[in-house]
């Protein structure tokens, strides 16, 4: 199973066109050679081809049907080059996900041209009950090391200076790997050559001038840093968000939100338990128990639970009501003033799964 959360700045167009696509060449990159043919043939023969994916979609999320056969064309143009090749692409997964990131990056940057940050942390249980957090991704702006270096690394030393101005990439992005930005990888003489050519300049560069000290592009790569960990009995959930949770709640907190949610869940999915002589008195109690712990209003969705204590949350951790109603009531000029755009997918382990794998497999 694939999981993924895009963010997107400078609106929503680029970060749409990547949650449509991104997964789909992940799976072509990995599809074996035979898998691959048969597709083509398929549509070759303009026969129904068998999908690619099946997507788990929310029910709010909108298919650009206009689009989305264009979307289809240069994804055939990528496997008909994964088949061109001479023999098995034989991927590795992190080969994969390499390749499919800066192929579509490529299609995204050659469609413009004819004629348009993320964490994820795991939830660890460990023997003595208490919880712990295990961050998987790393941010890649000026605040990170390895970032830093490996543009360095890129440029001419005579860039150092200017390659991160007021900690943005020459003074303009935040991340430093991204989809789409395209005035931050092409050079100057294909981006006049663009701007010349189309009717809607402002779609196409929405800083309509080269960026200042802008001497050996590209600046900025979709290529992404892949991380591999071994799932464990005690890993019980993965927290796959966009920045704006991240800015608000701590690693910390945010597994401390999941686990008590998870534990309370629990419990009010649990029978009632009773000691005899059992009467009316007495069941009374146990209710008025569990309600006086708020089970009753839990909610039933955990990435809500998140996003209510990001945005409505007091000094002390709890979510005061007041301030979450003006939060979600601010109007969307307004809104952003106060809290970014948050997209938030919690995804739970099966841990008695985990541990049949790796015993079937000793």
């Amino acid at each position: 199973m694939m999981f993924g959360v895009f963010d997107g700045h400078a609106g929503a167009a680029c970060a749409q066109a990547v949650s449509e696509r991104l997964l789909h060449y992940i799976a072509v990159s990995l599809m074996p050679r035979q898998s691959l043919e048969e597709i083509e043939l398929a549509v070759e023969a303009m026969k129904p081809v068998r999908p690619i994916l099946q997507r788990h979609r929310h029910p709010n999320d909108v298919e650009y049907q206009e689009i989305a056969s264009q979307y289809f064309e240069n994804l055939r143009v990528y496997w008909q080059h994964l088949l061109d090749l001479d023999s098995e692409p034989g991927f590795s997964l992190e080969e994969a996900m390499i390749c499919a990131f800066k192929r579509l990056d490529s299609d995204i940057s050659l469609e413009v041209q004819a004629p348009q940050e993320n964490e994820a942390i795991l939830g660890v249980r460990e023997e003595d009950g208490t919880w712990s957090t295990l961050p998987l991704t790393r941010d890649h702006n000026a605040y990170d090391e390895f970032e830093i270096r490996r543009l360095k690394r890129e440029h001419p030393r005579s860039e150092e200076k200017t390659l991160f101005v007021n900690d943005r990439l020459l003074g303009i992005l935040m991340p430093s790997r991204a989809f789409g930005d395209v005035q931050l990888k092409w050079s100057k003489e294909l981006q006049h050559s663009i701007l010349e050519n189309s009717c809607d300049v402002e779609a196409l560069n929405i800083y309509q001038y080269v960026p200042p000290n802008y001497h050996t592009p590209p600046y900025l790569t979709a290529e992404p840093e892949v991380t591999y960990h071994k799932l464990r009995s005690k890993d019980k959930f993965l927290v796959i968000a966009s920045d704006g949770l991240w800015e608000m709640l701590s690693n910390e907190k945010v597994v401390k939100l999941v686990a008590g949610h998870l534990t309370e869940l629990n419990m009010q999915k649990s029978p009632l338990t009773f000691k005899k002589p059992i009467n009316l008195g007495y069941m009374h109690n146990l209710l008025l128990q569990r309600k006086s712990k708020g089970l009753a209003s839990l909610d039933q969705n955990i990435a809500t639970h998140l996003i209510r204590h990001a945005i409505g949350s007091n000094e002390y951790g709890e979510v005061d009501p007041e301030k979450l109603a003006a939060m979600l009531t601010l109007p969307e000029d307004l809104a952003r003033m106060y809290r970014d755009d948050i997209t938030v997918t919690v995804v739970y382990f099966n841990s008695e799964t985990i541990e049949d794998y790796y015993r079937n497999h000793e």
